[in-house]
């Protein structure tokens, strides 16, 4: 499955190579960038282009989509994937996700994220997703809330980034 609707306006399907502007548009914003882990700022094309290409890949390896672009309207506004942490048979994995600052508070993420665990429960037939998010990240903590994560506890030093160690709450999902 290469597509999910999830309302009239709302999906998520495969990033492609014309993506590649929207993508760098939309994750570029500092506030975006001090909210996730890997992604360099100011974020280029090229950065973009080697992100598009790396999917592209995974898809590949995995023989099934691992990324995925979230679309409004049908253009990309954010991402969210599976991170691939543990065996390709494991009964578990991590996830993450961002979302461009401009479709911030609108209810857009709990939506994907609660359609994105119906498909990983459903269609990958994980038992458990964990989403370690940094601690000072209260919105995202609210939205996995919402989509029925749990806090487990608070992960002391556990990201590094510019030189900083961050602490992160680790919060996780069981399958219904």
């Amino acid at each position: 499955m290469t597509h999910i609707q999830i309302n009239t306006q709302l999906s998520l399907s495969q990033i492609k190579d014309n993506d590649a502007h929207d993508l760098m548009n939309e994750i570029s914003h500092q506030s975006v960038v001090e909210n996730v882990l890997q992604v360099p700022y100011p974020y280029q094309l090229s950065d973009a282009i080697s992100w598009i290409n790396f999917v592209e890949q995974q898809k590949q390896d995995y023989q099934k989509l691992v990324n995925w672009a979230i679309r409004y309207d049908g253009t990309l506004i954010g991402g969210i994937g599976r991170h691939m942490k543990y065996d390709i048979e494991s009964h578990k994995d991590e996830i993450g996700y961002w979302l461009g600052p401009n479709h911030w508070n609108k209810g857009i993420m709990t939506l994907v994220l609660h359609a994105y665990c119906t498909h990983l429960f459903q269609e990958d037939k994980l038992i458990r997703l964990e989403a370690p998010v940094f601690d000072f990240n209260i919105g995202s903590q609210k939205v996995l809330e919402k989509c029925g994560f749990k806090k487990e506890g608070l992960l002391e030093k556990a990201y590094r980034k510019k030189d900083q160690l961050i602490d992160a709450c680790l919060y996780a999902k069981i399958a219904p």
